[in-house]
């Protein structure tokens, strides 16, 4: 996407800026799902590492 807008507008420039929108747009949204709780009703930590590998216990 890119570069098909650098070939467009013959600079980095424009595509630099749609880049940007979309990672403040990213930004926005995810503030926005976290605030209203749906960002975290996802998959439990549990079931993404049910091994419990990474988790120190004390011996």
């Amino acid at each position: 996407m890119t570069g098909w807008l650098k070939d467009w507008s013959g600079g980095y420039t424009v595509p630099m800026f749609v880049v940007g929108g979309f990672m403040l747009l990213s930004a926005v949204l995810m503030v926005a799902l976290s605030r209203s709780g749906k960002a975290s009703e996802g998959i439990p930590a549990e079931a993404l590492d049910p091994t419990g590998a990474g988790h120190h216990a004390e011996p």
